[in-house]
């Protein structure tokens, strides 16, 4: 029983991810590869949407079939910070 229920659930949360979340964070990560700073809403979602994921990861645990996509949305997490942190930096820098 609880598979199928985690099965449910991780559909609803794949389908948000690919409707909503993966396509701003990408569009975030554009911005910050481009050396933009990212604005503090930018850092709200992010930290939002770590937070809810951090939430889930029993979820996914217990359905390793779906871990690859986690594992990609925790590298495009990283690579966002990481642009956004040296973005930051080198503009102190300049400054």
């Amino acid at each position: 029983m609880q598979k199928m229920t985690d099965k449910g659930t991780i559909t609803a949360l794949l389908r948000r991810l690919r409707q909503q979340r993966i396509p701003r964070l990408l569009e975030m990560e554009e911005r910050a590869m481009k050396g933009e700073k990212l604005s503090e809403r930018d850092f709200k979602y992010l930290e939002m949407v770590i937070a809810d994921s951090k939430k889930v990861v029993p979820l996914f645990q217990r359905n390793p079939e779906f871990q690859a996509p986690v594992k990609k949305l925790y590298s495009l997490y990283d690579a966002i910070t990481k642009a956004a942190l040296h973005n930051e930096e080198h503009t102190h820098l300049a400054n």
